[in-house]
């Protein structure tokens, strides 16, 4: 029975700059570099989503018309 909390993924050539991070000792593994890959994903989509919220929200309230 395969377990749900592993997965497994093809990273082509970004392989090489997992080893490098784990080699320079800022990770322990692999997957720690994977999740916190993962994890600054969500911050920078997090990040976009609330400046993209912010405009539409600056440009609803915008008092001048549309064109």
């Amino acid at each position: 029975m395969d377990d749900p909390n592993t997965l497994t993924v093809t990273l082509g050539e970004l392989v090489e700059k997992v080893e490098e991070r784990v080699r320079s000792g800022a990770y322990d593994s692999a997957s720690e570099v994977v999740r916190a890959g993962l994890e600054a994903l969500e911050r920078e989509e997090r990040a976009f989503d609330a400046e993209l919220k912010a405009k539409v929200e600056e440009a609803l309230a915008d008092p001048r018309p549309w064109l």
